[in-house]
């Protein structure tokens, strides 16, 4: 993933994806224009990730549905981001508290009808 520092919103879109894979329960994330960016701090109840998310920066202001869902499908590199419907997996490395990098995929699902936009996120 993207280092942190070089974007002032690849903090969140960090924390959404190491939040979801380091999670117990593998449920999908849904959000979109009528249903607002999850908090990531809501997301877990484990000590270790809410420790990470509180060292994370603070989320910039500017943060939207939209520049979020643009992050993802540009990093998975799909060809034709302006698609009304994505299907297509995102691959990663995730870090371990041991500092070993392990790889992960997600499955990003976005649909757009009109000026409406939703995205699901899962591991897979």
């Amino acid at each position: 993933m993207p280092a942190p520092d070089s974007d002032p919103f690849l903090p969140y879109v960090n924390g959404l994806l190491t939040t979801l894979a380091r999670a117990p329960e593998k449920k999908p994330i849904v959000f979109g224009t009528d249903r607002p960016l999850p908090k990531l701090t809501e997301l877990t109840n484990d000590p270790g990730g809410l420790a990470y998310l509180a060292a994370l920066p603070a989320t910039d202001a500017r943060l939207t549905v939209e520049s979020v869902i643009g992050y993802l499908v540009g990093f998975a590199r799909y060809p034709a981001p302006d698609d009304p419907e994505i299907d297509t997996l995102l691959h990663a490395k995730l870090a371990g508290s041991d500092g070993k990098l392990e790889d992960v995929a997600f499955r990003l699902k976005v649909t757009k009808h009109e000026r409406r936009w939703q995205m699901v996120i899962s591991l897979e």
